[in-house]
């Protein structure tokens, strides 16, 4: 016994119309399926050029949140070159090269130097070291006498004192070592593990050249809006962050700024953090390269690159909203 297929209902309604409807049908259809198709395709086609676009231009604004990381370090390295040159700053090197301790009067210049350097540039830490990692004078809480305890920033004095050159570096000023120094502290900044943008300036004497000790400049990002909000004046919109990177890889927000296009009109919000770090982790093994990813922000979807220019210590993000 035959059992017969059945059909789709509308496959036989198909089939009952006469032979001039069947034909107009036919050429609708044939008419439809290259608009559709071209309206489609047209439609991917557009959406991949804006994300690759927004990709791009989040990939390049990266490099605007670094320079814009880099304008106090410069500036940081002119004034400490300056002042290496001070003559009241190598004397008080000199005394202290000859296992001396320098007179009040000599001691209160040096401070007020240091102070002064501190306010002008709006830093944090201005304190002059000497050759066996001893506290000449410094900006803040006296510490005179004391040797630098902190690893990282010891081993910068000692390059520094041994190639007789400047060196800027970028490190983690753990709470302990904050606690000692007790700067002033912008708005918003805490007494935690925070990131420091260091400059380390060899003193030499002037007879001979040798090196006769350091002076350190230190500038505190956390807290500090001004590298985020350079960057959005110059794009208008985005997310815009600095995070610090423990030597274990977990990241901790420094500084944020996030405004969206519908919101140009209204404060950008401070200090947002990412809602998954696991993209600035690939930033850092990308050892120096940009990385991009996709990610929600809030209720925006927004394409990013982050770039970790040292990726030990810290890692830089811009976020464009989009597609």
């Amino acid at each position: 016994m035959r059992t017969e297929s059945r059909r789709p209902a509308w496959l036989g309604w198909f089939y009952d119309l006469q032979i001039g409807r069947k034909q107009m049908i036919a050429m609708v259809v044939c008419e439809l399926i290259p608009i559709l198709g071209l309206g489609v395709g047209s439609t991917v086609v557009l959406v991949s050029s804006l994300r690759a676009q927004l990709l791009s231009q989040a990939k390049s604004e990266v490099a605007v949140t670094e320079a814009n990381y880099n304008v106090k370090v410069n500036q940081m390295g002119f004034g400490s070159r300056g002042q290496s040159d001070n003559p009241v700053i190598v004397n008080a090197a000199k005394v202290s090269q000859q296992g001396q301790s320098l007179a009040n009067d000599a001691q209160n210049q040096v401070k007020q130097i240091l102070q002064n350097e501190v306010k002008a540039r709006q830093i944090e830490y201005a304190t002059l070291v000497s050759k066996d990692l001893q506290i000449i004078a410094n900006a803040n809480k006296n510490r005179v006498g004391e040797k630098i305890a902190s690893g990282n920033l010891a081993n910068l004095i000692k390059q520094s004192i041994a190639g007789g050159q400047q060196i800027k570096a970028s490190e983690i000023l753990s709470k302990e070592e904050l606690s000692r120094e007790a700067p002033p502290l912008s708005e918003g900044a805490s007494s935690a593990d925070a990131l420091i943008r260091y400059v380390i300036t060899p003193i030499k004497d002037p007879e001979n050249q040798d090196v006769i000790g350091v002076l350190i400049f230190g500038d505190i990002v956390n807290g500090k809006l001004s590298i985020a909000e350079n960057t959005l004046k110059a794009f208008g919109t985005g997310y815009s962050a600095v995070y610090l990177r423990y030597p274990n890889g977990e990241f901790a927000l420094s500084t944020s700024l996030y405004k969206t296009f519908l919101n140009q009109q209204t404060d950008p919000q401070s200090r947002v953090p990412l809602p998954d770090t696991s993209v600035l982790a690939a930033a850092a093994q990308a050892k120096g390269k940009r990385s991009r990813s996709v990610l929600a922000l809030g209720a925006n979807l927004h394409h990013c690159s982050q770039g970790c220019p040292q990726s030990n210590c810290r890692t830089s993000r811009r976020c464009d909203s989009g597609l």
